[in-house]
């Protein structure tokens, strides 16, 4: 059973890697466009919605984000 638990929180590591490797690509350019249109707490706040939607993805179980109940 130590083994699968191992195999279960490497497979988490990896999800919470991928995710948060993608964020750069996926949002970059619009954070980009608003870090010159905007002041700095409009960006801040900005940049913490990304961060903040990345982990509640995260923090979803398997079968949450599956839509099982």
């Amino acid at each position: 059973p130590y083994k699968d638990m191992i195999e279960a929180v490497g497979q988490e590591y990896s999800r919470m890697r991928t995710r948060l490797i993608a964020i750069a690509p996926e949002h970059g350019p619009r954070l980009r466009v608003l870090a010159s249109t905007t002041n700095d707490t409009e960006f801040v706040q900005a940049l913490q919605e990304v961060v903040y939607e990345a982990m509640e993805e995260l923090s979803l179980d398997d079968s949450k984000q599956r839509g099982e109940s």
